[in-house]
């Protein structure tokens, strides 16, 4: 067998990473332009630092209230902009913000679940490799995933209605069922569907 599924979870992350990225924004276009006016030595790379800030906010809010517009990475003027504030001086204003854009690069990656031959890939933070014998069942039914460990973990995940339509519900089941060499029937499909709803 082949084949092998990548399935994309929706990022519960997300909007929470949104708002305190913006309360980060705004906190950081404030300090550069109160350095900018405090400043009376390296006031060309603090009104840098202050353009970059503004701009990069003022993009950000827009694009966030745009439904189908292109996502704009607000971590690259965040990196750009702690290193402005180590070179001013402003160790304890670059290094917070620098982190948070590192922590910003790997929250907002898309959380993708492998389903492949080795087992089932899980997105944490740090990763979850699942063999096959480490798994009771899983199930696809009604845009639900819905997975088991052997350990009684059990991970039930719906699935954004444009990722759902593209598995078959039937196939994926199978496939899985093929690794846990559980056969699945009509009756198992009703039954952990019950479960998993």
């Amino acid at each position: 067998m082949s084949q092998a599924y990548s399935i994309e979870i929706p990022n519960d992350k997300a909007t929470t990473y949104k708002v305190v990225t913006l309360i980060i924004a705004i906190i950081n276009a404030l300090a550069f332009g109160y350095a900018y006016l405090r400043s009376q030595q390296g006031i060309g790379i603090v009104l840098m630092g202050a353009l970059i800030a503004t701009g990069s906010l003022i993009i950000y809010s827009i694009r966030n209230n745009q439904k189908n517009a292109l996502p704009f990475k607000i971590e690259i003027s965040f990196g750009i902009c702690a290193i402005i504030w180590f070179v001013t001086g402003n160790v304890w204003l670059g290094l917070p913000l620098l982190i948070f854009a590192l922590l910003g690069m790997i929250i907002n990656k898309k959380p993708i679940v492998q389903v492949n031959e080795a087992g089932i890939f899980y997105p944490s933070f740090s990763g979850s490799n699942w063999p096959w014998d480490t798994i009771e069942w899983v199930i696809l039914k009604d845009g639900i995933l819905t997975i088991e460990k052997k350990d009684n973990h059990l991970l039930q995940i719906t699935l954004d209605k444009q990722v759902a339509t593209n598995i078959n519900e039937i196939d994926f089941n199978s496939y899985c069922a093929a690794f846990l060499q559980k056969p699945i029937t009509t009756t198992n499909l009703q039954a952990n569907g019950e479960n998993a709803v």
